[in-house]
């Protein structure tokens, strides 16, 4: 009964109904559980939560400022927000709270928008019969799985079968003998864009035990090495860690009649890892430190970040140990700036003026005839991928095989013959300046990076600074010459005596000797002038025993 107006509740009565209103929303989120069924949808704030609390699954933005929301899996027991795995990666979502994660009226687990458009789909076909038959459900290995309803064992699709960036432990990474078909790591675009980039990690599609990481599908540029049955060659530091009884982790190659995978596990519940492939284009195994509350690097592979291909995009070049270790040489800039912010920089560099020369029908051709192409050089560099060899007997005939050729972006004379010509992009060109041994290597520019209008601020400030110079030194050449004069006219003749001058003196007043009049057994005369024009004979000595004398 609700207490009469103007007099209040006895506290007995309010505190249960306040500590129950509480309960309620705290227990709000939790009451989501841990799975999504018909008539059961996830949409806006609202998560689901696997059993013990492991892993969370819902919507989030992953740089909590842009329309972009995604459908994700992240770590619910750790401070930071550390994302495992999304499922909308090519097709982002503006509003999450008209947006929802349902069951299909075919079974399947879908995505659908604020218009009701599908936007992501497990996509099984031919064995789910209807929506009431399937449930979605978060597990606490951070695995998703479509499951029938009865019996939530019945695996119809899991997330461990397509894997974004991250490898939890009890994933399997291999491919299927059956089918062909090979499940892979693929790094997120940048740091707050989840959709695929280039880099990719999957097992040797040729049928060894090794792991490639490749870029745009084709170039390899690391390889785990085969499996020894403890470790891969190419990894070593698997060997102590699994080899001591000490171990938390262990791992393990199958190489089946069906499939072929490598799985790797935790044996202790309080160690929080996971394998990571970063924007960077290298993969990193991790470890929660909750004292420290960030994630600790295992190790890495590639070891060295200039070692992974085309990271820094056509035309950028790359400095190891350096940040950002991504610039943009002479003459260009970042294509699209937005992107280096969050380290991803496979769009490159883009050339500040566009080159004179145009490629008509494989014919070179110039705008007009005084902007000539030139070529800034490089030294301590480590030169771009694909490289052609051309005959040259000097640098200058290498260079002149470059300009006349509208494609040839820049050239390299290592000398007795030795010409590389690039053609289009620059991929994979590094800076050495800090560890030497490289070379050089000159890369083309439009003649307004040199002078003209395109350099019109650079010659501005030159022409200042060579003026300041030359204002400096006129100010000290006079400060000279006034000083020398005044010591001179100081040593005038006073009537009826006789002046001292110094051989300094009389080599200022005779041009250092220059004008020769005559001369005698003891010396020469030469001709001189005072500060007050007074003409004078000065008769310098000369002789061994004499030296040199005036």
């Amino acid at each position: 009964m609700a207490a009469p107006r103007g007099r209040s509740a006895p506290a007995c009565v309010l505190l249960p109904l306040l500590l129950g209103f509480v309960l309620l929303l705290q227990g709000a989120p939790s009451q989501a559980g841990d799975t999504v069924a018909a008539g059961r949808p996830l949409s806006g704030g609202d998560s689901l939560v696997s059993k013990r609390g492991k892993f969370r699954l819902g919507f989030f933005q992953p740089d909590n400022s842009s329309d972009h929301w995604y459908l994700g899996i992240w770590y619910n027991q750790i401070s930071l927000h550390t994302t495992v795995w999304v499922a909308n990666r090519e097709a982002a979502i503006t509003d999450p709270a008209s947006s929802q994660l349902s069951i299909a009226s075919d079974g399947n687990m879908v995505i659908l928008d604020h218009r009701r458009s599908t936007v992501w789909s497990t996509n099984v076909t031919g064995v789910v019969a209807s929506n009431s038959t399937t449930v979605g459900v978060i597990l606490d290995t951070g695995n998703l799985v479509l499951a029938d309803a009865s019996n939530t064992s019945a695996v119809r699709w899991q997330s461990f079968d397509h894997f974004g960036d991250t490898w939890l432990p009890g994933g399997k990474l291999g491919r299927n003998k059956r089918t062909g078909e090979v499940t892979q790591l693929v790094a997120w675009k940048g740091y707050n864009d989840p959709s695929p980039s280039p880099f990719s990690l999957e097992l040797d599609p040729g049928g060894s035990s090794q792991y490639l990481l490749k870029w745009n599908g084709g170039e390899q540029y690391w390889s785990s090495g085969n499996w020894t049955g403890h470790a891969f060659t190419a990894v070593p530091e698997m060997t102590p860690t699994d080899a001591s009884p000490l171990s938390k982790y262990t791992f393990g190659y199958v190489d089946g009649a069906d499939e072929s995978y490598f799985v790797y596990d935790v044996t202790d519940e309080s160690v929080v890892t996971r394998f990571l492939f970063d924007v960077t284009g290298q993969i990193k195994f991790l470890t929660w430190v909750e004292a420290a509350k960030e994630w600790m690097l295992f190790w890495s592979e590639p070891k060295k970040q200039c070692d992974v291909y085309a990271v820094c995009g056509p035309f950028g070049v790359c400095t190891e140990n350096a940040l950002p270790s991504c610039s943009c040489p002479r003459g260009f800039s970042q294509r699209r700036p937005g992107e280096w912010l969050q380290n991803d920089h496979t769009a490159g560099c883009a050339r500040n003026a566009g080159l004179a020369c145009s490629d008509r029908d494989g014919q070179h051709q110039k705008n007009s005839k005084n902007d000539d192409d030139r070529f800034y050089t490089m030294d301590d560099a480590r030169l771009p991928s694909s490289a052609r060899s051309a005959a040259a007997a000097s640098a200058r005939d290498c260079e002149l095989a470059c300009l006349g050729n509208c494609s040839c972006t820049a050239y390299s004379y290592t000398g007795g013959g030795g010409c590389s010509l690039w053609y289009g992009d620059l991929i994979n060109l590094q800076d050495t300046t800090a560890s030497g041994g490289g070379s050089s290597i000159s890369i083309r520019l439009a003649a307004s990076e040199f002078s003209g209008t395109g350099n019109a601020r650079k010659l501005v400030i030159g022409l200042a600074a060579a003026g300041s110079v030359a204002a400096v030194a006129a100010i000290v050449l006079a400060t000279i010459l006034i000083l020398r004069s005044r010591r001179i006219k100081s040593l005038r003749r006073v009537e009826g005596s006789l002046m001292a001058f110094t051989y300094r003196d009389l080599q200022f007043v005779t041009k250092n000797f220059t004008e020769k009049l005559g001369g005698g057994a003891f010396g020469s005369v030469f001709k001189g002038s005072l500060p007050d024009a007074t003409p004078v004979a000065v008769k310098k000595l000369e002789g061994v025993r004499q030296g040199d004398e005036a």
